[in-house]
């Protein structure tokens, strides 16, 4: 019975390293950094400054996209209805962020 569980060991370890090379590693492309607010505004400054410093801890460009207007819901939208794929993130001001959906129909 052992020679039989080391040999679906030896299957399980066979199958599970042809496997590995297959993943890519994140990131291997740009991240997209969405910011709901003006370029300039404060929002803005800390996404820039915290982007060059994500940049080099990740090894990839992290690419900073302002999008302003409607009470944060344009970038905030975009966002939502990005690909799950961890590429596009966003920065918002905490306070906006926490009352935008109670404050526009579109969000309710």
């Amino acid at each position: 019975m052992t020679i039989r569980f080391a040999t679906v060991a030896a299957l399980l370890l066979c199958l599970a390293s042809l496997s590995l090379p297959a993943r890519a590693e994140y990131p291997d492309k740009p991240i997209r950094l969405i910011v709901p607010q003006a370029a300039g505004s404060a929002t803005d400054t800390i996404a820039r400054i915290l982007s060059a410093e994500l940049a080099k801890e990740l090894g990839q460009q992290i690419v900073v996209d302002n999008r302003p207007g409607g009470a944060l819901t344009i970038g905030l939208d975009m966002t939502a209805k990005a690909e799950p794929d961890g590429y596009t993130i966003c920065m918002g001001p905490i306070g906006a962020l926490a009352i935008t959906r109670h404050m526009v129909a579109a969000w309710l």
